[in-house]
């Protein structure tokens, strides 16, 4: 799922971030860094699991959002998660948020757009706009 909200984009991982479902959650995760949010937030609070691979994908959109003058956060991963992040010492390049997540379709006005592992579950329409109106929103 993606949420976009006054500058901040977050995509909540669901399941686990590792062996073939990094190829589809990197896809969003990158599309989500492309708008170029001042913050993107990468809800780990549903996932399970992350390998090597997912940790790469993460630092790469670390480093593409510091060239675009913007910040990668990594939003409560669970302890599994936590563990993986310490073994590969990447916990202390990437920044990691402990704090509570605002809730799903918050009533600021952001804009959501749900999908998961297999895909978009609802049509690309949040809010009545399209969703290129999403994507440029910010």
């Amino acid at each position: 799922m993606v949420e976009h909200v006054m500058g901040e984009t977050t995509v909540v991982v669901t399941g686990a971030l590792a062996g073939p479902a990094v190829a589809r959650w990197s896809r969003l995760i990158r599309d989500a860094a492309a708008v170029q949010p001042r913050r993107l937030v990468v809800d780990l609070t549903g996932c399970s699991q992350i390998d090597a691979e997912a940790i790469v994908v993460l630092l790469q959109v670390h480093r593409a959002m510091i060239r675009a003058d913007g910040q990668l956060t990594l939003r409560r991963p669970v302890p599994r998660v936590r563990r993986m992040l310490s073994l590969a010492r990447v916990d202390h390049v990437l920044d990691v948020d402990e704090s509570a997540q605002l809730p799903v379709g918050d009533p600021s006005g952001g804009a959501v757009v749900t999908g998961s592992l297999t895909g978009p579950r609802v049509p690309p329409t949040t809010n009545g706009r399209n969703h290129d109106d999403v994507a440029h929103a910010g």
